[in-house]
């Protein structure tokens, strides 16, 4: 999938390990639906969303 707003790696892999991590309790499969399957289509920007149940210092990053 592509994001549009600074797609890079750089950017974005802290806040899809977190993710997985916290929102997902490393539940692949579930953060792979969430993300892709119950996507219409691409994203402009990964939402703060994914930091639900993350710690607070993993949101203020």
């Amino acid at each position: 999938m592509y994001v549009h707003f600074d797609g890079y790696p750089d950017n974005k892999l802290p806040l899809l390990l977190a993710a997985f991590q916290h929102r997902f309790a490393a539940d692949l499969e579930a953060m792979a639906r969430h993300l892709i399957d119950d996507v219409d289509h691409g994203w402009d920007e990964l939402g703060t969303d994914l930091l639900d149940g993350a710690p607070a210092a993993c949101a203020a990053a």
